[in-house]
């Protein structure tokens, strides 16, 4: 299944605002991976299996080389950290 959405990088002002120093923005979601464990627009993917993400092809990459199982920390808008762990 594919994951269904598209990323952005963040910007600086977004980072202070979430009080963090890297992630990736979810733009946009469609049918999809993601969208069916819950995940929304805005949310942020701050790593991958434990991994610092920097930039969308970092994350690309990280997700499409995960077989099994993969661990996201997610930042909310309002800032709250979540974890989600599913198979792709």
């Amino acid at each position: 299944m594919a994951l269904g959405a598209t990323f952005s990088e963040l910007t600086s002002k977004e980072k202070k605002e979430l009080f963090i120093d890297n992630g990736v923005k979810i733009k946009t979601l469609n049918t999809g991976k993601l969208k069916s464990e819950g995940l929304i627009e805005g949310m942020v993917i701050t790593k991958v299996n434990n991994e610092i993400i920097r930039s969308v092809e970092q994350l690309t990459s990280k997700l499409s080389q995960s077989p099994g199982v993969v661990w996201l920390e997610i930042i909310t808008e309002s800032g709250q950290k979540l974890f989600k762990g599913f198979e792709i």
